[in-house]
Order: structure tokens, then sequence, then C-alpha cells
């Protein structure tokens, strides 16, 4: 395979109802405001260490039909679990978070979802043995 981004970031860009609350909810998982230019043509970037978030204003989402998403591959969820702490969220409806578990695919993974159902999945490779 040809490595033709040798140099590219990507980075998830999500919807927004409100950046204020957008903002409110992400700073409880620990990320500040990089960039915040409101209005309706308006963006945000979320930063937590090397992760940046990506919002554009979109008031009338619905967070029920939301299919956008992101997903993040770390080498240990469980740490990454204890440092954004989602506890705070229920584990039904949105927002809410799931917890680390392994999956039947090969995968450890605990995932985020915002209140614009947005959600964050984050995941490692399980060890095989």
């Amino acid at each position: 395979m040809i490595d033709v981004f040798p140099e590219a970031d990507t980075l998830p860009l999500f919807p927004s109802r409100d950046f204020e609350k957008t903002i409110a909810f992400y700073d409880r998982l620990g990320f500040g405001v990089q960039l915040h230019l409101p209005g309706a043509d308006g963006y945000l970037i979320l930063v937590s260490g090397p992760m940046e978030l990506h919002f554009f204003p979109h008031p009338e989402m619905d967070p029920t039909t939301s299919i956008v998403g992101a997903y993040v591959r770390s080498d240990d969820v469980d740490t990454l679990f204890d440092i954004l702490s989602p506890e705070f969220l229920p584990t039904k409806g949105i927002p809410r978070h799931e917890p680390p578990a392994d999956r039947p695919w090969g995968m450890r993974e605990f995932y985020v979802i915002d209140e614009d159902g947005s959600i964050l999945k984050f995941g490692q490779q399980i060890k095989k043995s």
C-alpha cells in the first residue's frame, strides 16, 4: 500500500445544536476550547492532549437520528476511560456512555454519545494469548 498521506491528520467533524452546551458537555470529559466562532457559520474546535474534535452548527439536528461518529484507537482503553470519567452520564438514552468491555470482534471498547447523538468509540485490540 502506498502512503499517500504521510503528514495528514484525520479529525472528526460533528454537528452541534448549541456550541455552549457542546463546550459544557466536553469540558466534563476534559476537553478545552481551542477555537470558538459563534453564529450560523461558526466553528468549534475542542482539544484534549493530542485529540482534537471539530464541530459545525446544526441547530435543527435530531440526536435520535444521528449517524455521526468517530473511532479512536488506544493502547489502553481502561486508563483512557478513567481519564475521561464519563460515569456522570447514564447508560441509556442520549447522552450516554458504555463502560469498557471485550467485544466478539477482538476489540476492548467503550463509547460516549454526546447530547447531539454523536458517538465517540474508543477501542484497543485484545492481545491474543
